[in-house]
């Protein structure tokens, strides 16, 4: 009976050793990142993850690709399923990334890098973050191509103006908002977003009820 071929190097079966040297060393950098520490060296790395310092060199040969890979371990722990209804999901957003920007891992990474002067992981984090933007944008494009959101809303900045508002709540006046809060936001960008001849639909006295679209025309 023929031997079979041993995988390629760096290969594993997920949960095998190479991926849980990836989160190994993914969430040491994490830590330390928590911990105000973005000077941190390769070696800290090292010693933090429990890792042979070849392994890491020849796999992650500076702190950006560190700093990549512990951010894209980070933002795959955010995920919302997307229903295709756009108020609802927008509304899904805000509440996923209040209790995702109020994990206490997450707050003190937010608390540390606005008291940083340092760039390089705030220009990683933002392009990390602008991944996830885009994806959390579609169910309002989707909208906007129905004619049931204005043509001229930018669904990144829709979803920045959440993001925003939800962090700075959180990070500088230090309170977790709450489910009337974010509904009360969301309902706010909501009518922004609504095209000029549905405006008049959405009544100011029932901010918290979702607005209709209007039929297309046949």
């Amino acid at each position: 009976m023929p031997k079979k071929k041993p995988p390629p190097r760096g290969s594993q079966r997920p949960g095998g050793r190479t991926e849980d040297i990836r989160k190994a060393v993914a969430l040491a950098v994490l830590k330390l990142i928590k911990e105000g520490n973005f000077d941190f060296s390769l070696q800290d790395v090292v010693r933090r993850a429990g890792v042979h310092r070849t392994t890491v060199y020849e796999r992650w040969p500076d702190r950006a690709a560190l700093l990549a890979e512990a951010l894209t371990e980070h933002t795959s722990r955010f995920e919302i399923k997307l229903t295709g209804d756009w108020q609802r999901d927008l509304k899904k957003i805000g509440l996923g990334l209040r209790d995702f920007f109020s994990d206490p891992t997450e707050k003190a990474m937010n608390i540390a890098q606005a008291l940083s002067s340092g760039t390089e992981f705030s220009h990683l984090a933002h392009r990390q973050w602008d991944v996830v933007y885009q994806d959390l944008g579609s169910s309002l494009r989707a909208a906007q191509a129905r004619g049931d959101v204005r043509a001229d809303i930018d669904s990144t900045l829709v979803i920045h103006m959440l993001v925003a508002t939800i962090l700075s709540l959180i990070v500088f006046d230090k309170q977790r908002p709450s489910d009337k809060t974010v509904t009360a936001l969301v309902q706010h960008l909501i009518f922004a977003c609504l095209p000029n001849e549905d405006i008049s639909r959405a009544a100011p006295n029932k901010r918290h009820s979702q607005v209709t679209p209007r039929k297309s025309a046949s």
